[in-house]
C-alpha cells in the first residue's frame, strides 16, 4: 500500500513529517505528475527509499545506467534534468525529517534533501511517473545543501541552477558531456553552463532523436513486415502467408524486408525489400507489422503492430533488472524506451499474459490486443491436417531415426553464461532432435535441425525446454511438456522470471537432471489451461489491419 500526499504548496517538514503515515511508502504528487498505476503496482517495497524512473511529456531522455542495480549511492541520482521521482518508505522519511527546520515549496526540494542525508537508495526501473514539466528547486534549499553535498553530479545540478559549489572531481564515462569536459579545466559561469549543457545534452542524444518525433502524415495504403531479425519465420511468416489469402487484401502493397528472401514469399506475391533499401518504404507505410524491438534507426508514420515472439516466463525490459545491458549499452533504456513507445496495437497469445507485458513495456492495457500468436494458429491447423503423418515420415526420413522409437523435441532458451550439454542417451524408446534459440552459442548433443520450429513441434511426442515461451505453443496442442531448470539460481541472477508464469508451470518444472528423465520415461503429463492460447485464426489481427489502414490513409 501506498500513501499518495497530493502536494498543495509550501510546507514546513514538520507539517509533512505529521501528514506521512507510519509502515508504508508515500509518493509526494505534485500536479504536474501523472502516476502510471500499471508500473507502480509492479515494484516490490523497500526498506529504503527507492528511485524509480519517469518520462517527461511521455518522452524518455534521461541518461540512467544504474536501473541494473538493486542500490546506488544517492549522488548517481543527481542530473539537472532530475524530476521528483521517488518512492519513500515512511519510516526511514519520517526519521529524515523530525526536528528540521525547512520549508520545501515543491517536492522536487523534498528529493535533494533526502538525497543529501542519504548514502545509498534503492532502484527501481519502472517507469511509474510521466512529468509534464521539470521543476525548478528552491535556490535558497540548494545553497544550504551545496555547504556540504560532494561529487561531479552535484557540481553539474548546482552549476545548472546558478548555485556557487567547489570543484568536483570526476571520471570521464560514454555519458559524459563535451559542457562537461570543458567544465573540467575551467569552471564556466552558471548561466553559461546552463546553455551549453542543454546544447550538449540535445547533441548527445541527436543520432536518436528521430525516436522522440511525433510528427506523422498521410501514408500510404501498403503494409510492411519487419520479420524477427528480418527472417521469413514465426509470428511473421504465418501472419503474411494468411493476409496474402484474404482477398480483402488484394488491393493492399504487401512488403517483406528481408535480405535473404525463401521461395515462399516470393510465391505469396509479397514484395520482397532488402533491409537497406527499406527505410523509406517502412517510414511511409499505411501498417508496419513488427515481431520484436524495432532497430534503432527506426520511424514511421504508420500504425505499428508489433506481434511479438512469445509469452514469456523470464522477465522483459522493465520488469528485469538486466544489469549487463544497462551497465554496457550506451543511452540502453532511452534507445529501447523509445522505440516501444511508436507501438499502437501490442499482439499477446492470451488475455493472461496481458499484464506482464504491460509492466513490462508500459504499454497501456487498451492497446494490447489478447488476437493470440499467429504461429500457434498454424500449429493448430497443422495437427488437424490429414498430412500430419506425411510430415512426419519426411522429419524421421531426413534424419534417419527409428520410426518405433517417439520424438524427443529439446528447445533450449539462449543463456549469457556457460550451461551445460544435456545428456538425453539413457532414454532408449526416444529419438531426440534440438533446436536451441538462435541466439544460443552454447552446444547440445544429438541431432539439431533446421527444420522450422512449428513443423517439429506439430510432429513431436515430447517437449523439454527451460525457460523458453515455445512450451506454451506446445501446450496449445496438447503435447506432453518438461522444462529444466537446474540453474534457476544463476538465471534469476542475470534475468529473472514471472512468479506468476512460473507458479502455473512448476509442476512440469524439473531442478534436477535424473528426476526430469526418470519423469520422461515414466510419460508424466501435465495440463493447464493458464497461459496458454485459446484461439483459432488470424481473423482479428486482419481485422485490426484492415481498420488502421481506413483510418491512417484516410486521413
Amino acid at each position: 500500500m501506498v500513501q499518495i500526499i497530493k502536494w498543495k504548496g509550501s510546507i514546513s517538514a514538520g507539517d509533512l513529517y505529521e501528514l506521512i503515515q507510519l509502515d508504508t511508502h508515500v509518493i509526494l504528487k505534485c500536479d504536474v505528475m501523472v502516476i502510471n498505476e500499471h508500473q507502480l503496482n509492479a515494484i516490490p517495497m523497500h526498506s529504503n527509499h527507492i528511485f524509480v524512473d519517469y518520462t517527461v511529456h511521455n518522452k524518455y531522455i534521461n541518461f540512467y545506467h544504474c536501473f541494473g542495480n538493486k542500490e546506488i549511492c544517492s549522488n548517481e541520482v543527481v542530473q539537472p534534468y532530475l524530476c521528483a521521482s521517488c518512492i519513500y518508505n515512511s519510516n526511514l522519511l519520517k526519521s529524515q525529517l523530525k526536528d528540521i527546520d525547512i520549508t520545501f515549496k515543491q517536492p522536487i526540494d523534498v528529493m535533494l534533501y533526502i538525497l543529501s542525508q542519504t548514502d545509498t537508495i534503492a532502484t527501481d526501473g519502472h517507469i511509474v511517473f510521466n512529468f509534464n514539466s521539470y521543476a525548478e528547486p528552491d535556490r535558497r534549499l540548494l545553497i544550504q545543501l551545496a555547504k556540504y553535498v560532494s561529487g561531479y553530479s552535484w557540481q553539474q545540478y548546482m552549476q545548472y541552477y546558478r548555485v556557487m559549489i567547489a570543484r568536483q572531481p570526476f571520471n570521464e564515462s560514454p555519458y559524459t558531456l563535451l559542457i562537461d569536459k570543458l567544465n573540467k579545466n575551467v569552471k564556466l559561469p552558471s548561466l553559461l553552463y546552463r546553455a551549453l549543457y542543454q546544447w550538449s545534452f540535445r547533441r548527445k542524444i541527436a543520432p536518436y532523436q528521430h525516436l522522440l518525433t511525433e510528427v506523422r502524415h498521410t501514408v500510404n495504403e501498403y503494409i510492411v513486415f519487419m520479420g524477427f531479425d528480418y527472417e521469413f519465420r514465426g509470428n511473421s511468416k504465418y501472419l503474411a502467408e494468411t493476409i496474402s489469402r484474404d482477398a480483402r487484401f488484394k488491393h493492399y502493397k504487401i512488403y517483406f524486408v528481408c535480405d535473404a528472401p525463401p521461395t515462399p514469399l516470393i510465391n505469396l506475391n509479397i514484395e520482397v525489400i532488402a533491409v537497406k533499401d527499406a527505410k523509406a518504404i517502412i517510414e511511409n507505410a499505411g501498417v508496419v507489422v513488427l515481431e520484436s524491438f524495432p532497430p534503432d534507426d527506426f520511424y514511421t508514420n504508420g500504425t505499428v503492430i508489433n506481434l511479438w515472439h512469445g509469452t514469456p516466463i523470464k522477465q522483459l525490459f522493465l520488469d528485469s533488472r538486466e544489469p549487463e545491458q544497462n551497465a554496457n549499452i550506451f543511452l540502453y533504456r532511452l534507445r529501447k524506451y523509445n522505440k516501444l513507445r511508436r507501438t499502437d496495437y501490442f499482439i499477446t497469445d492470451t488475455t493472461d499474459a496481458k499484464h506482464l507485458f504491460a509492466s513490462a513495456f508500459n504499454i497501456q492495457p487498451e492497446n494490447i490486443v489478447a488476437a493470440g500468436y499467429p504461429r500457434v494458429h498454424y500449429l493448430k491447423s497443422l495437427i488437424r491436417q490429414d498430412n500430419i503423418e506425411k510430415l512426419r515420415d519426411e522429419v524421421y526420413k531426413k534424419y534417419q531415426l527409428d520410426k518405433h522409437k517417439q520424438l524427443l523435441l529439446y528447445l533450449p532458451t539462449w543463456k549469457s553464461y556457460d550451461y551445460e550439454s544435456v545428456d538425453f542417451s539413457s532414454l532408449q524408446q526416444y529419438e531426440v532432435i534440438a533446436k536451441p534459440h538462435p541466439e544460443s552459442k552454447q552446444s547440445v548433443n544429438g541431432i539439431v535441425s533446421d527444420l522450422p520450429t512449428e513443423d517439429l513441434l506439430a510432429i513431436c511426442d515430447a517437449v523439454i525446454t527451460d525457460y523458453s515461451s515455445v512450451v506454451f505453443d506446445a501446450l496449445a496442442i496438447n503435447k506432453r511438456c518438461y522444462m529444466l531448470m537446474d540453474d534457476y539460481d544463476q538465471y534469476m541472477a542475470t534475468r529473472g522470471v514471472y512468479d506468476d508464469v512460473i507458479e502455473t508451470l512448476s509442476p512440469m518444472i524439473y531442478t534436477s537432471r535424473n528426476d526430469l528423465l526418470k519423469a520422461i520415461e515414466c510419460g508424466t503429463h501435465y495440463k493447464t489451461n493458464h497461459f496458454v492460447n485459446v484461439t483459432h485464426s488470424n481473423q482479428s489481427i486482419h481485422d485490426l489491419i484492415l481498420q488502421s489502414l481506413n483510418n491512417r490513409t484516410s486521413h
